[in-house]
């Protein structure tokens, strides 16, 4: 256990302690910062436990103005690149449009944190999505775009949290705003840990 770990243990019926472990696992802050030590404690009656320090990083899926088309000058709360599932490799081929060159070959990738709709999907609904060819996934859609309200202009982004589940999928009022709810999410690898 590491030195600046503290534990204090009020008094126990038996003899049984908690142990600590460190979790399996390459655990880290952010995408690109430094490893964070997961411990588990165990101990009597099946107390099972993670333990692990890190600062907290602002979460803003959810908000009307978390993500927006490139190029637009809408001032987004997070890169574009969080919101698919190969944030590096999708990252390069954003850089490379930024400076006006073609993004290059097309990048394998999925829509994670906005909700995207093929070009069916957007006539049948009457959505308004950004056709441009390096915003085209694996499952040929592209991010929807918001019409209305706070966030016009920007793309629908998404949670695993309802403020209104009877929404349709697209409309940016279904998810929790997170610039007025705040929430921490845990990285998934961790969270298999403590199941």
């Amino acid at each position: 256990m590491p030195s600046h770990v503290r534990l204090e243990v009020k008094q126990m019926s038996d003899a049984t302690a908690i142990q600590f472990s460190e979790a399996t696992g390459n655990f880290t802050h952010g995408r690109k910062g430094p490893k964070v030590p997961v411990y588990t404690l165990t101990g009597p009656q099946d107390f099972t436990a993670l333990a692990f320090e890190t600062a907290i990083i602002t979460e803003t899926d959810g908000s009307p103005k978390c993500y927006a088309p490139p190029g637009s000058g809408l001032k987004a709360l997070d890169h574009l690149a969080n919101a698919v599932d190969k944030y590096k490799e999708f990252e390069a081929v954003l850089k490379s449009q930024a400076r006006g060159g073609n993004p290059g070959a097309a990048v394998s990738f999925l829509w994670k944190g906005v909700f995207a709709a093929t070009e069916e999907q957007a006539r049948r609904h009457g959505l308004k999505i950004d056709q441009r060819a390096f915003l085209k996934d694996n499952e040929n859609k592209y991010p929807v775009i918001q019409t209305e309200g706070p966030g016009r202009g920007y793309y629908v982004s998404t949670t695993a949290m309802y403020t209104n589940s009877h929404l349709p999928a697209w409309k940016q009022q279904r998810y929790v705003d997170a610039s007025t709810v705040p929430y921490a999410a845990i990285t998934p690898g961790v969270e298999t840990l403590g199941r």
